[in-house]
This record gives C-alpha cells, sequence and structure tokens, in this order.
C-alpha cells in the first residue's frame, strides 16, 4: 500500500465529533499513517478492506467490555451511556428542551417567568424566580427614578397598565 492509498484509507476512517476541528482530523490522520508506518516496519501493512474488518472485530470486542463494565458502578454507567452509546447500542432518548411543569423552554427572554410553578420538578424555575427578581428589582427603580419625572398622560397610561396587570394576576 502506497503513502497516497493509505492517506486515503485515513482520511475515509476519520469520524468526527461535535467538538471536532479541522486541526483534529489533520492530526488523527497523521496519527493514523504514522501508526500504520510503524506496523509496516514490523510486517506487510494490511489492506483497506483488512483494515476495515479488523476495526469492526475492534469494535465489537469494546462494545461487549463496555456494555459488561457498565454494572460495575453507575457513575461509570452514566459516562458510557453519554459518551460511547455507538459502541453499546444503548442511544440516549432526546430530551425535551420543554419543562414538564410549566412548558417553558428555558431560552432567556423567550417563556414568561409568569408561566413558572416553581414546582420541585421544574426545569427553569431558579432562571425564572431570577427574572422575576430582576423585574421586581427594576419596577421599584423605576417608580423611585423615573415615574414622577413622567406627563401626566404617560402617569395614566403607567396607571392603566399597573392596574390591569394587577388585577390579572391577582384575579380581581
Amino acid at each position: 500500500m502506497t503513502q497516497d492509498e493509505l492517506k486515503r484509507v485515513a482520511e475515509e476512517s476519520w469520524e468526527s465529533c461535535d467538538g471536532c476541528t479541522e486541526t483534529d482530523k489533520h492530526m488523527w490522520i497523521n496519527g493514523f499513517i504514522r501508526a500504520a508506518n510503524l506496523f509496516a516496519e514490523v510486517g506487510s501493512l494490511p489492506s483497506p478492506d483488512e483494515l476495515e474488518e479488523r476495526g469492526k472485530l475492534i469494535g465489537g470486542m469494546i462494545s461487549t467490555l463496555l456494555t459488561d463494565m457498565k454494572d460495575l458502578d453507575p457513575e461509570f454507567s452514566k459516562i458510557i451511556d453519554e459518551n460511547f452509546w455507538e459502541l453499546t447500542d444503548d442511544k440516549p432518548e432526546e430530551e425535551s428542551p420543554y419543562c414538564p411543569i410549566c412548558e417553558s423552554c428555558g431560552v432567556d427572554g423567550c417563556c414568561s417567568p409568569l408561566n413558572c410553578h416553581h414546582h420541585p420538578d421544574g426545569h427553569y424555575c431558579g432562571s425564572h424566580l431570577k427574572d422575576l427578581k430582576f423585574g421586581y428589582v427594576m419596577y421599584t427603580w423605576f417608580y423611585k427614578n423615573i415615574y414622577d419625572a413622567l406627563t401626566p398622560e404617560q402617569k395614566a397610561e403607567c396607571d392603566n397598565a399597573h392596574g390591569e396587570a394587577y388585577d390579572g394576576i391577582y384575579e380581581l
């Protein structure tokens, strides 16, 4: 096998990941080629088909090993499930980004913190509580620093909005 053929095999064998960069790919290919060249010094280099077969065999052995080791420690099992599910065929279920209680999506500024039920099983209750605290701080700052400077029409509009919000929240 020539170096060009070996490079082609390395490029075809590369499997990217979410955080992998082009530099990671080149380093991996370089390592693949260097390892293959080291093996070539020991004996003849396997063909691309032989390399693929050996990869499947090793992958199966690793899969069996990881599956067997999952029972040893719950934390280790979690790490395997999160990072090596391709090898163990235990693909994790897609988690919904929505809160199971109030259906908030958790994106800042998207869902109103007023929808939050502050339930122990809620997903975004902490951030919603911070949003509500922030709103209260800004509300009190507005009334201390700006309200008196408003025109009578602006004060009337602000008071009406305040009254409607109050009645809506406290259901008067």
